[in-house]
């Protein structure tokens, strides 16, 4: 199955189909917004959705809620941010962990296949000025590249992004000839680690150097730098983890809790200027 370019026109509803990458064998689905054949050489910096630049607490209350009704469990239909945190941040040690466990075939199913419940999600606070200045003032081409299905959340995603005004969306739509969009296809049956390895491959192939890559994945992550090394900045955000990073790895990943501490988002625009490959310079 060969990769297919999907490029939606901001003031057209059409959209125009061409192959990506003819001489090989992609399993996946890449949404680029802008005029293709336009792209320049910029560099690229790709942003994960979920648990980077969208809060999905909310969201998971309200699945676990809906879920505790459906199958009589208490504990779940009256489910507490503060007990979802705390899941997140220590797993099976929480006392949430037995009654996640009774429903998650079917909380996976509907945090990765009901578009519905993005409507609980949150931006996080000062990603859209720090993507923003990514674009405006440093000269990057963004790339959201996302695990989420392509066939439930492509629509969804466009609205959610909008709705935050995040660079190529929304108020921020004048950006869209520097920004794409690619999610996972439901057809690949690998792990997300695999998808979004595979696509940056491509998007280096086809496009321009990627300079940083965000992400809140231990998983993502470690298969990054096993790809990239230190040739690429890696930055996690967020305070909640799913697991530790390998020793070995963690020195080479910025955390940033948020991107509102000026310290630290000034220490990794540095960083990033400072590691362009593409002879990037402040504007």
């Amino acid at each position: 199955m060969q990769a297919v370019l999907i490029s939606v026109f901001s003031t057209e509803a059409s959209r125009c189909v061409t192959p990506i990458g003819m001489n090989k064998v992609l399993v996946s689905m890449a949404f680029f917004f802008g005029v293709v054949g336009a792209v320049q050489a910029r560099p690229i910096a790709v942003v994960d959705l979920d648990h980077t630049v969208f809060h999905t607490n909310f969201r998971i209350q309200k699945i676990l809620s809906d879920l505790g009704k459906k199958h009589k469990i208490l504990e779940l239909e009256h489910v507490t941010l503060a007990e979802i945190i705390e899941f997140r941040s220590i797993r099976e040690a929480a006392p949430l962990a037995q009654f996640i466990e009774r429903v998650q075939p079917t909380f996976k199913d509907a945090f990765y296949r009901e578009s519905s419940y993005l409507d609980f999600e949150a931006p996080m606070l000062g990603a859209q000025s720090f993507l923003s200045e990514l674009v405006d003032v440093y000269g990057f081409d963004l790339v959201y590249l996302t695990g989420r299905g392509s066939e439930a959340f492509f629509d969804a995603t466009k609205v959610e992004l909008a709705r935050a005004n995040y660079p190529g969306f929304g108020a921020r739509a004048d950006l869209h000839e520097h920004v794409r969009l690619i999610l996972k296809p439901e057809s690949f049956s690998g792990t997300t680690a695999e998808f979004k390895v595979e696509q940056l491959k491509s998007i280096e192939s086809e496009l321009s150097p990627i300079v940083a890559i965000f992400d809140d994945s231990s998983r993502n992550l470690t298969a990054f730098y096993l790809n990239y090394g230190s040739r690429v900045v890696l930055v996690r955000i967020g305070q909640y983890r799913e697991s530790e990073l390998d020793t070995k790895i963690s020195s080479h990943v910025v955390t940033l809790k948020h991107f509102l501490i000026s310290r630290e988002r000034e220490e990794l625009l540095r960083k990033l200027s400072n590691s362009c490959v593409a002879g990037l310079t402040k504007r």
